[in-house]
């Protein structure tokens, strides 16, 4: 069989990862529709070498596809002969030998934009490098129970978000006090220790005004809601350059459908075991929470679910396992407790089902602005009042 190449028949589509000239070593079917656009087959002569050596003088090397998977895949080191270090940001192949043995880094196989590697990243998904095979965040269950703080700090700052990456090893955390119309800086640190004794490695400022504390910072790069409007920016960390920015469509924005504290939290981001998540309201589903993932280097929606429950009566949310946990808890200003502090709703997009929760939290500050869940240590990283607490979860 001769292979085919899209360069020439642009809608065919590619096994994941493979050189698109050389036939795959397993069958795998790719809607079309997910080939990002940035890598589109007519790149392929003016931005790859041809190989005589390897295939036919009309094929030109293709560009290493970062085709988003949902089962893991392993593509065989002869699959993808070809090299295209341009496409690959400097920074990227130095990971990769310092941290694994050289068998798993074969010096001729090219790194997948946006080079993320497994060896650096030993359990991701879903855009690993092609050579090895994939590996997930394992989903640690259904979550039943939310333990007390084993981590806290006062801040100056009575609502913010924090969070660390979890497709980054190490101990960096990154802050983000909120404050209206003035939040545009993100802080980091080298670990919680620096964190607690003030010593930031370095700051970000922004290029846009923040909207809400639902901010996330995901394989590098820092999502967050652009004040004043219904767009996601996505911001790189290590070059420091505004790297994309996408409408979510039909969202509330702007205190039209926050939580119950306001803060301008209409949109807000999440991760978990599945990737990124964005969590919002719209007009057409009354006003009720709606959550859709978000493909962190396309920028493209690739699935939404709209639920029953409605995003002004909740407290906060966060992603897990693909499930989204609702809480709803006590505000300094409420008149009595008797509404408690629980998770009160999950809705679970593998199954589009929903249903009623009453699973309790701790709220000793009252004032929950920010929760935000990490698929690497199953934790919850909350803003309660001044204080950056770190929840234990048990699943």
């Amino acid at each position: 069989m001769t292979p085919t190449h899209p360069c020439a028949h642009p809608r065919v589509p590619p096994p994941p990862y493979a050189h698109l000239c050389v036939p795959p070593p397993i069958p795998v079917s790719i809607p079309v529709s997910l080939i990002p656009m940035s890598f589109h087959p007519s790149l392929c002569p003016s931005l790859c070498r041809p190989s005589p050596s390897l295939y036919p003088s009309p094929c030109p090397t293709s560009i290493p596809m970062s085709i988003p998977v949902s089962i893991p895949v392993s593509i065989s080191v002869s699959s993808c002969p070809c090299l295209c270090p341009s496409l690959c940001p400097s920074p990227c192949p130095s990971l990769c030998p310092s941290l694994c043995p050289s068998s798993l880094c074969p010096p001729a196989c090219p790194y997948t934009h946006p080079c993320i590697h497994p060896c650096v990243h030993p359990r991701v998904h879903p855009y690993a490098h092609p050579c090895v095979p994939h590996t997930f965040f394992v989903c640690p269950g259904t979550l039943q129970r939310i333990g007390a703080a084993t981590s806290s700090h006062e801040s100056a700052h009575q609502a913010g978000a924090w969070c660390r990456d979890p497709l980054q090893a190490g101990e960096r955390l990154y802050v983000l006090p909120w404050l209206p119309y003035r939040t545009d800086t993100l802080t980091e640190y080298a670990s919680w220790p620096d964190f607690q004794s003030g010593r930031h490695t370095t700051t970000y400022r922004l290029p846009h005004r923040v909207d809400g504390t639902g901010f996330v910072v995901y394989d590098g790069a820092v999502f967050y809601n652009k004040e004043r409007t219904r767009n996601v920016v996505k911001y790189d960390l290590r070059t420091r350059i505004k790297s994309g920015e996408t409408v979510v469509g039909a969202a509330n924005y702007h205190d039209t459908s926050p939580y119950r504290w306001g803060g301008k939290t209409d949109i807000d981001l999440a991760v978990d075991e599945d990737g990124l998540w964005v969590i919002y309201a719209t007009e057409a589903n009354g006003g009720r929470l709606v959550v859709s993932q978000l493909n962190p280097y396309t920028l493209r929606f690739e699935g939404t679910w709209e639920t029953g429950y409605d995003k002004r009566a909740a407290s906060n949310a966060f992603m897990a396992c693909g499930v989204l946990y609702v809480l709803r808890s006590v505000y300094l200003e409420d008149d009595s407790e008797r509404a408690g502090n629980a998770v009160v709703y999950a809705f679970d997009t593998r199954l589009s089902r929903g249903q009623a929760l009453a699973m309790p939290f701790p709220n000793p500050y009252q004032y929950v602005a920010s929760v935000g869940y990490n698929p690497r240590d199953n934790q919850l990283y909350v803003w309660n009042n001044h204080f950056l607490l770190l929840w234990g979860s048990q699943f």
